[in-house]
C-alpha cells in the first residue's frame, strides 16, 4: 500500500485479512494498492476511513510490432502513461524486446489508457491503447502510413572532411567514435519528422538520402542537422540546419507503400549573413495575429531586431525605440521584433508583462524549437542549448531590394543607421 504524497510517499504492507494503517499526511493525493493480483488506486479525496479497497485485476499486452511493410525486429518497446494518468511508470518498469516476428508482451499491466513506444529507427513514436482490466490486450503497432523520402545537400565542407566516410548511422544518442569500427568522426546528418505527438528518426545513408517509414496523415515538419563532435568529446554543436514543412494526404485503407518524395534539401551552413548578402527568408505570425514575410517588404527598408526574451517587464531596447519614434512613420521603413526564448530550457514568465511595441512584435517562444531553429541559424544566432545566447540583441537593417545593408547595430547606430538609409531612398 502506498499513500502518494510528492516526495514524501509512504509504504506500507497490509496484513494477511487485508487490513493496513496508514499515517497522516496531509499533502498525499492518493493511495495506491496492488499485490500479485491486481492494483487500484484511490483518490484521497474519495477514501473514506475503514472503507474497503478492491483490487481490479492486472492486465496482460500481446503485441506485434510492424514497420513499413514488415515487422520491427529486436526494437525496444516501452508502455509509458499518458498525460494526467492515475498512474505514472517509471520508464524501466515495463520494457520489452520484439523477437524476430515482431512480437512483445507485458504482463501485470493496470487498467486505463496508456501509450506503446518504441525505438529502432523511430524516436519514441507513441500507439494509444486501452487496456481492460484481468484481459488479454492483442495490438497492433505501427504499419499504417506511407514512407517519405528525400535527399540533403551536404555541404563539402562536410564530404570533404577526411573522418566523413566513417560516419555512423544516424541515431538518437551518439559517441564520439563508431563502436563498430573504433575510428573516430568529426560530423553526424540526421533528419527527423515531428508531428503531432510523434518524433520519428530517419534512416540516413551517406550519399544525403533518407527514408522514413510509417508516415501518418496530416502536417509535418522535417528538421536536418549536420552535427560536430569535438576530438576530446565536448558536447556536440549544430554547424548546418534546415527544416521544411509538408503534408501527408489521406490514404485509402490509411496505408500506402509509394513513397512521399520531399527532393533536395539544402544544408546550408549556420553563419551570420554578411552586409550585401541576401537577407534569409523570413516569415512568422506576430502578436496581431498577422503574417509577417520579409519578401513582402520588398521596396521598403526592415529594421529587424532578435531581442531575448524581455526580463525587463515591459522594457524595450530603448534605442530600437528611438529609431521607431523618428522613423516609424515613414512608408518606406518596416520593423520587426522577434523575441527569442532562452535555450538552456529555462522557462520565463511574462504573464502581465508582455512587452508592448508600436510596431510589429513576434514570440519566437510560441513557435515550436524544431520549426524556430533553422530561422536561429539563417541569421547566425545560437541554436544549441546554452546558458546565454551572446549574439542578442542581433539588430539586421535589409535594403528594400532584399539585401543586408547593415548588422550588428547598438546604441545610436542603430537610429544612424535608418537615418541615413532613407535619406539615400
Amino acid at each position: 500500500m502506498q499513500l502518494g504524497g510528492g516526495s514524501k510517499d509512504t509504504l506500507v504492507l497490509a496484513d494477511e485479512g487485508g487490513h493496513f494503517s496508514l499515517p497522516a499526511n496531509e499533502s498525499a493525493w492518493a493511495i495506491v494498492a496492488m499485490n500479485e493480483t491486481g492494483c487500484t488506486q484511490v483518490e484521497k479525496m474519495d477514501f473514506e476511513n475503514g472503507s474497503t479497497i478492491t483490487l481490479q485485476p492486472w492486465a496482460r499486452i500481446e503485441g506485434v510490432l510492424r514497420v513499413g511493410t514488415g515487422v520491427g525486429t529486436n526494437q525496444q518497446v516501452v508502455l509509458q502513461s499518458t498525460g494526467g494518468a492515475r498512474f505514472s511508470f517509471e520508464l524501466e518498469a515495463f520494457q520489452d524486446w520484439t523477437d524476430r516476428d515482431g512480437k512483445f508482451v507485458f504482463t501485470c499491466v493496470p487498467a486505463g489508457n496508456w501509450i506503446i513506444s518504441h525505438s529502432g529507427e523511430i524516436i519514441w513514436s507513441g500507439a494509444n491503447v486501452t487496456v481492460k482490466a484481468g484481459e488479454t490486450n492483442r495490438v497492433t503497432i505501427g504499419g499504417t502510413g506511407r514512407p517519405v523520402i528525400g535527399r540533403l545537400q551536404i555541404p563539402a565542407t562536410v564530404t570533404n572532411s577526411p573522418n566523413f566516410a566513417s560516419l555512423p548511422p544516424s541515431r538518437p544518442y551518439v559517441k564520439s567514435s563508431d563502436s563498430a569500427t573504433n575510428r573516430s568522426f568529426n560530423y553526424q546528418v540526421e533528419s527527423t519528422l515531428y508531428g503531432t505527438n510523434r518524433q520519428i528518426n530517419a534512416k540516413m545513408n551517406l550519399d544525403g538520402t533518407f527514408r522514413v517509414e510509417d508516415v501518418t496523415p496530416g502536417k509535418w515538419w522535417l528538421l536536418s542537422d549536420i552535427l560536430s563532435f569535438p576530438a576530446q568529446g565536448e558536447s556536440a554543436t549544430t554547424v548546418a540546419t534546415a527544416g521544411k514543412e509538408f503534408i501527408v494526404p489521406e490514404m485509402s485503407g490509411g496505408r500506402s507503400d509509394e513513397p512521399l518524395d520531399l527532393g533536395t534539401v539544402e544544408l546550408p551552413m549556420i553563419h551570420s549573413p554578411q552586409v550585401g548578402e541576401a537577407a534569409p527568408p523570413l516569415e512568422v505570425k506576430t502578436t496581431d495575429g498577422k503574417t509577417f514575410n520579409l519578401s513582402d517588404h520588398r521596396g521598403q527598408y526592415v529594421l529587424l531586431d532578435f531581442e531575448l526574451m524581455d526580463l525587463g517587464f515591459g522594457k524595450t531596447n530603448q534605442s530600437v525605440q528611438s529609431a521607431w519614434d523618428a522613423f516609424g512613420k515613414n512608408g518606406h521603413l518596416a520593423m520587426l521584433t522577434l523575441q527569442v526564448p532562452y535555450l538552456s530550457g529555462m522557462t520565463v514568465y511574462l504573464i502581465g508583462h508582455e512587452p508592448q511595441y508600436s510596431w510589429p512584435q513576434a514570440k519566437l517562444h510560441e513557435v515550436p524549437w524544431y520549426e524556430s531553429k533553422p530561422l536561429r541559424a539563417s541569421y547566425g544566432l545560437q541554436t544549441d542549448r546554452v546558458e546565454m545566447d551572446t549574439n542578442l540583441p542581433a539588430i539586421f537593417l535589409v535594403g528594400p531590394d532584399g539585401k543586408i545593408v547593415a548588422k550588428g547595430l547598438r546604441g545610436d547606430a542603430i537610429k544612424a543607421a535608418v537615418a541615413v538609409a532613407l535619406k539615400n531612398k
